[in-house]
Parts: structure tokens; C-alpha cells; sequence
């Protein structure tokens, strides 16, 4: 019970961790991705004769769906949840897988745009980096999908502060 509370002080502030750990190294690298090829002659096309320009959005489609499908079915798994600190273990786990499926298809949107120097790839990283945005973490959310109980809830604000 005792080793419970202490990790759980810390839990929540761990997932905003993550997230913007997350988030942080897509954009920097992004940026180094981008100053390396500075001096390169950049366009914006859609030729279907190369895979890469069927591949990114496909993939990009494709994972912001399956984040948002994998997310909704876990948050249905969460009803079953009792104790709190299992509850921020699901919720910690279920914002990386989410975000780490929106991550892979930015840094492939990346590499593609340093391989290609193609604005397109740059426009589905923003794309993906944008849902990503939209998918923090938040003590309201956690609040909402758990349905804490009262004595939960007043943990979890001590917790938070």
C-alpha cells in the first residue's frame, strides 16, 4: 500500500512526461532533418510512380485510425478497472501505445522527406504531429473515462497538486 501511494504521487506527472518526451523529439528532429537538407532544392508533388508518395498517407490514415480504434477499446476495458493506481497504469499505457503509433508514422513521414525533399511528407508529418496534439493527456479526460469514485477523486487531487 505504502510503495502504491508513492509511485502513484508520481504517476500522472510521469504520463505528461512521456507525452511531451514524445512529442519533443518528433519536432527535434524534424528540425535537424530540415537543416540538414536546407541547401537542397525542395518541391511539392504527388507523383503515384513513386511508392513513397502512396505509402505516407496510407500509413499516416491508417495509424491515426488505429490510435484513436486501439485508445476507444481500452477506455472500454477501463470500466472493469477498481483500484487507482491501476487505473493511471492503464491510462499511462494507453497514451504511449496511442502516441507511439502516431509517432512511428511521423518519423517515417520524416525520413521521407529527408530522402525525397518533398514538401508532402513535411505536410502529413504536421498532419500527424496535429493529432498528436489533439490526443494529450489530461486530468479531466482521466476523470471522465475512469468514472472515479469520490474517495478516488480526492486521492487523485491530492495527487495532481
Amino acid at each position: 500500500m505504502a510503495t502504491e501511494r508513492i509511485s502513484s504521487n508520481n504517476e500522472f506527472k510521469g504520463i505528461y512526461i512521456l507525452y511531451y518526451a514524445l512529442l519533443a523529439g518528433q519536432v527535434l528532429i524534424a528540425l535537424i532533418m530540415s537543416f540538414l537538407i536546407i541547401d537542397a532544392e525542395k518541391i511539392f508533388s504527388w507523383e503515384m510512380s513513386n511508392p513513397f508518395h502512396l505509402i505516407a498517407p496510407i500509413l499516416m490514415l491508417s495509424c491515426i485510425s488505429m490510435s484513436s480504434l486501439l485508445f476507444t477499446k481500452r477506455m472500454e476495458e477501463a470500466k472493469s478497472i477498481k483500484s487507482l493506481y491501476k487505473k493511471l497504469e492503464h491510462y499511462r499505457s494507453s497514451i504511449i501505445l496511442r502516441s507511439a503509433l502516431l509517432e512511428g508514422a511521423n518519423l517515417i513521414c520524416i525520413i521521407f522527406y529527408f530522402l525525397e525533399f518533398n514538401y508532402l511528407f513535411l505536410l502529413l508529418f504536421f498532419i500527424g504531429l496535429a493529432a498528436l496534439l489533439l490526443i494529450r493527456p489530461s486530468e479531466e479526460m482521466f476523470k471522465e473515462k475512469y468514472r472515479l469514485t469520490e474517495e478516488e477523486r480526492m486521492e487523485f487531487r491530492k495527487m495532481v497538486k
